[in-house]
């Protein structure tokens, strides 16, 4: 998206679902130890039981919000443009720098000398089938979106209101669908011999990018209404799911919680929906006039390319870094957050001025031009 078609209240939301996913990944490396004896991971102590959870659930809301963003941008697909079209422009776009990264984090344990080549060169051929590194199953999961958009496209160019509300609404109910097996047996359908519930095919994540869509195309809100139903949304879902996932959680003891502390923060439960929705009503709140700091527009330009560098950055924030900070964990996650971003950001940046670096890191800049003077 060029700078002078940029839409602000997105450049202020990616950032921020940026943020979040990189502050779930330094909760998840700072917060435990592994005991390798016993094969189970710990809390380290009450202090990283009390925020861990805080930023576990703050962390989990970055990917259904980038799911949104999408949705905003790409729905409904515009009728002079072909399917395959459409796949190709936005194919371009993340499968050669999710190829690239995908490399890099199969051979950079080799450079690093904690991995044999040959077993990473196995690992190179399962690309195609798995991720190379624990956050790239967002990318798989985002060619699949993609692939649904224009085929949707065309209902929602016509669909009414209240019939986009019934897909959400659908969307809303498979969510339950987890807690309601506790009770039931074969829930909509659903047996040894059958995958696939009765609305399966409403369930995951388009729901998030139809929302979007229903936002953009049918709230007509004013600013302090979107304010006081994201708030409310935001601040009940939240609360609920920190007690459930809190509860769940000891310190001392494996790292497992009840069952509803983890459905709480799946990424298709109905409390992260509700909150994932909510936030991004008040995100919508900001006013297009507002004037965008050059960092926030900065960062959200090169967020693809930070969001597929920064898994490996965590680790050495958290290996160097995260060795000279306090055992604070209100402090420590932040600090060593900021700092990834930070490191993150300065080597996307740097990498896009080569030449073709959209297909490398996703994202292009230009070395500015000095003219000559000519006395």
């Amino acid at each position: 998206m060029s700078d002078n078609k940029r839409i602000a209240f997105l450049d202020y939301t990616r950032v921020a679902a940026c943020l979040m996913v990189i502050t779930y990944h330094v909760c998840s490396d700072t917060s435990f130890y592994y005991d390798a004896a016993a094969r189970m991971t710990y809390f380290r102590n009450e202090d990283a039981h009390l925020w861990s959870t805080f930023y576990y659930i703050l962390g989990h809301i970055g990917v259904p919000i980038f799911f949104m963003i999408s949705g905003w941008l790409l729905l409904p697909v515009a009728e002079s443009e072909t399917t395959f079209g459409f796949y190709r422009r936005r194919f371009k776009r993340i499968i050669p720098p999710f190829l690239f990264f995908s490399v890099f984090y199969i051979f950079e344990p080799v450079i690093m000398g904690k991995a044999d080549i040959h077993r990473q060169l196995i690992e190179l051929s399962n690309v195609p089938f798995t991720f190379a590194h624990s956050h790239l199953w967002y990318i798989y999961v985002l060619v699949g979106l993609y692939l649904a958009i224009p085929i949707i496209s065309p209902w929602l160019r016509r669909a009414t209101a209240r019939e986009e509300l019934l897909l959400i609404g659908v969307f809303l109910l498979t969510s339950l669908l987890s807690p309601i097996s506790l009770r039931y047996r074969n829930v909509w359908g659903l047996a040894a011999w059958n995958q696939f519930h009765g609305l399966w095919y409403f369930s995951g994540y388009l729901g998030y990018f139809v929302t979007a869509h229903f936002i953009k195309t049918h709230i007509r809100w004013s600013t302090v209404t979107r304010l006081l139903v994201g708030s409310i949304g935001a601040v009940a879902s939240f609360a609920t799911m920190y007690y459930l996932y809190y509860r769940g959680m000891t310190p001392g003891t494996p790292g497992t919680t009840s069952y509803y502390g983890w459905y709480a923060i799946g990424y298709s439960s109905f409390f992260l929906i509700v909150l994932a929705v909510s936030l991004f009503l008040l995100f919508t709140a900001i006013p297009a006039t507002i004037k965008t700091p050059r960092f926030v527009t900065e960062l959200s330009r090169h967020s693809f390319g930070i969001y597929l560098l920064h898994r490996c950055i965590v680790g050495y924030v958290v290996l160097y870094l995260g060795a000279l900070l306090p055992e604070m964990y209100g402090f420590k996650i932040p600090v060593a957050m900021v700092f990834t971003l930070v490191f993150s950001y300065l080597v996307i940046k740097a990498a896009s001025y080569l030449p073709g670096a959209r297909y490398i890191v996703g994202s292009e800049s230009k070395l500015p031009e000095y003219k000559r003077d000519k006395s």
